[in-house]
This record gives structure tokens, C-alpha cells and sequence, in this order.
């Protein structure tokens, strides 16, 4: 017998019967607490609402997303009630240019406003400048592109129709929508909005 097979051996039996090596308490440990019941178990075997509670949730997320359709809606009747035709003309864009991501939209055409202050008199010139509106591999999509408000979805369709040349849909992105919300901040479409000052953030 190799001698250090030999030494082991007789180590192993130079120990008490009811030792345990480090392998066997840790096997006992983690039985004891696989056995015990608590907050640990929930998460075994999940939570199970009952009927009555799950119908009660449903209900206050039908509850929900109804008030805020409505309040979305009154707001955005508000902003438009005071919103010039650029601004309405800006926000189209916006929703446009976050659902296409198109290379034909490298070199956008558009007529830009230089303002001037000349000794306490303000001055507006036009001036013809290019915009680069793609970005190779950036994500865009906005969900519900075909089921806009009414309150200007014809509108928006007309603009980019007549300025792009496109009709946004959901054809128009490969795998999905990222874009799930856009918002506008401050105090455009609430009491707080100012016609010809709230800005469209």
C-alpha cells in the first residue's frame, strides 16, 4: 500500500464515531434549512391571489388607465386650444422622427431663422441649412404610431404626408416599438399653460 494512502487511512480512523467532516454539516445544514417554513417558502411556491382580491386589482387597473386616457385627452385639447402651427408642426416631427430611423433623412432640407440684435433692435433672417436626421443603429418605434388621438391624428398624417413624403405605421419598424410613452413637462396643457409662453418641453 503507498504510504500516503496508508496515512490517510489511518487519520480517518484515529477519528470519533460521531465526528463529521465539513462536506457532511454543511449537506445537514442546508437540509434544516430547505425543511423550515417561512417567508423563504413563499418564494417556492409563489403567491396565489385569491379570485376576489385578483378581480379587485383587474378592476383598479381598468379604473386607472381609463381616468388617464380622459385626463390625457382633456390636456392635450388644452395645449392645442393655444398651441401656434409651428409648435403643432413640432410636435409632428417629433413623434415622426422617433418612430423612422431612414438614411434617406441623412440631408433634411429645412429653412432656418437667424435672430440679430442690432443696437436694441431684434432682426429675422432666413437662411437655407441641412439637418442630418439619422443615426445608424439607434432604436425607434413609438407604440400606437396608428391609433393617435383624433383630436390631430389626421393632421399629423396630412403634415408628414405633404413635408416626408411618408405615412408613419407600424411597418415601418423591423422587430418592435421601444417608444412606449412621450411626454411633454411643465405647464403646456394644464391650468398653468401660458399661450405664446409655455414651451413645448
Amino acid at each position: 500500500m503507498p504510504l500516503f494512502a496508508k496515512q490517510k487511512k489511518q487519520l480517518k480512523s484515529a477519528l470519533p464515531a460521531n465526528s463529521k467532516t465539513k462536506k457532511d454539516a454543511r449537506s445537514q445544514n442546508e437540509s434544516e434549512i430547505q425543511g423550515k417554513r417561512g417567508l423563504i417558502s413563499l418564494f417556492d411556491k409563489g403567491i396565489t391571489l385569491q379570485a376576489q382580491r385578483l378581480e379587485f386589482l383587474k378592476k383598479g387597473l381598468e379604473d386607472g388607465i381609463a381616468f388617464f386616457n380622459e385626463f390625457n385627452e382633456q390636456r392635450m385639447k388644452l395645449a392645442f386650444e393655444s398651441f401656434t402651427e409651428d409648435m403643432k408642426k413640432a410636435l409632428y416631427e417629433i413623434l415622426f422622427f422617433m418612430h423612422v430611423n431612414d438614411p434617406k433623412f441623412s440631408e433634411v432640407k429645412f429653412t432656418g431663422i437667424e435672430v440679430e440684435h442690432v443696437y436694441g433692435i431684434t432682426r429675422e433672417h432666413e437662411y437655407e441649412a441641412t439637418a442630418n436626421l439619422y443615426l445608424e443603429g439607434a432604436p425607434h418605434g413609438v407604440q400606437g404610431i396608428e391609433e393617435l388621438p383624433e383630436l390631430f391624428r389626421e393632421q399629423f398624417y396630412e403634415y408628414i404626408q405633404s413635408e416626408f413624403n411618408s405615412r408613419p405605421s407600424n411597418a415601418d419598424v423591423k422587430d418592435f416599438c421601444p417608444i412606449v410613452s412621450i411626454s411633454s413637462l411643465g405647464s403646456i396643457g394644464t391650468v398653468g399653460h401660458k399661450p405664446f409662453v409655455s414651451d413645448l418641453d
